[in-house]
C-alpha cells in the first residue's frame, strides 16, 4: 500500500510538473512553480534549483530555493565544487547518504545529513541542477533519484523551449524597431522629426 501511495504521489507530481511546463511563460516562472510543487510534496527540508551562468563556470541558486534563509546560500558555486558543482561538472546524479563523510560538501545549514542532486541537461549541455537535502541520514532512494532525473529531463526541454521563445520574441521586437526606423528614413524629409522618430 505504501508503494502504491508513493507511485500515485509521483504520478501526481509528474503531471503537475508537465502542466507547469506548458503553462509557464518564462524560465523563472517555470522554476518557481516546479520548486513549489516538489518542495511542498516531497522534500520540505531544503530543495531548489541552481542554474549555470552564461560563462558556464559557476552555478547560481534560483531565487525560489526553499529551506535556506536569504544570505546563507552562496551566491555562486564554481563547477566541480561541492555536491551541486560536482554534478554540474560531470553531468551525473550524486546521492550522498551521509554528507559528513563527503569531503567536498559545502555546509550551508548544519542540520543537513543527506543530499540528492541531479543534472538538468539538454543533450550534452548542462543547464543546472536540481538539489534536495534532508535532515535525516540516507533519506533518498533509487526512486527519488529516478523521479528527480525524470523531472530534470522535462524541465530541460521546457527551459530550452522558453529560452528559444524569448530569443524569438526579442528578434521580432528588433525587426519591428528596424522596420519602423527604415520607414521613418524613407518617408520623412525633416531631420529633427526623423531623429525623434528613430530615437
Amino acid at each position: 500500500e505504501e508503494v502504491l501511495q508513493r507511485r500515485w504521489k509521483e504520478l501526481t507530481i509528474l503531471n503537475a510538473v508537465s502542466l507547469a511546463s506548458t503553462e509557464a511563460t518564462n524560465v523563472d516562472e517555470l522554476i518557481e512553480k516546479v520548486t513549489q510543487i516538489i518542495g511542498v510534496s516531497l522534500y520540505p527540508d531544503n530543495f531548489g534549483m541552481l542554474l549555470i551562468d552564461e560563462e558556464g563556470t559557476a552555478l547560481h541558486p534560483h531565487q525560489s530555493y526553499r529551506g535556506i534563509r536569504a544570505g546563507k546560500f552562496p551566491t555562486s558555486i564554481p563547477l566541480g565544487y561541492g555536491v551541486s558543482g560536482q554534478v554540474a561538472a560531470t553531468g551525473k546524479p550524486l546521492r550522498i547518504a551521509n554528507i559528513r563523510k563527503y569531503k567536498k560538501y559545502i555546509e550551508v545549514t548544519s542540520q543537513v545529513r543527506s543530499e540528492l542532486c541531479v543534472p538538468i541537461a539538454h543533450g550534452d549541455r548542462i543547464l543546472g541542477v536540481i538539489n534536495a537535502e534532508s535532515l535525516k541520514i540516507d533519506a533518498f532512494s533509487d526512486d527519488d533519484e529516478q523521479l528527480l532525473t525524470t523531472i530534470a529531463s522535462t524541465l530541460a526541454t521546457a527551459i530550452e523551449k522558453l529560452r528559444l521563445l524569448e530569443v524569438e520574441k526579442k528578434q521580432r521586437q528588433d525587426a519591428e524597431v528596424l522596420r519602423e526606423a527604415t520607414t521613418a528614413l524613407t518617408t520623412s524629409l525633416d531631420l529633427q522629426t526623423l531623429l525623434e522618430t528613430v530615437l
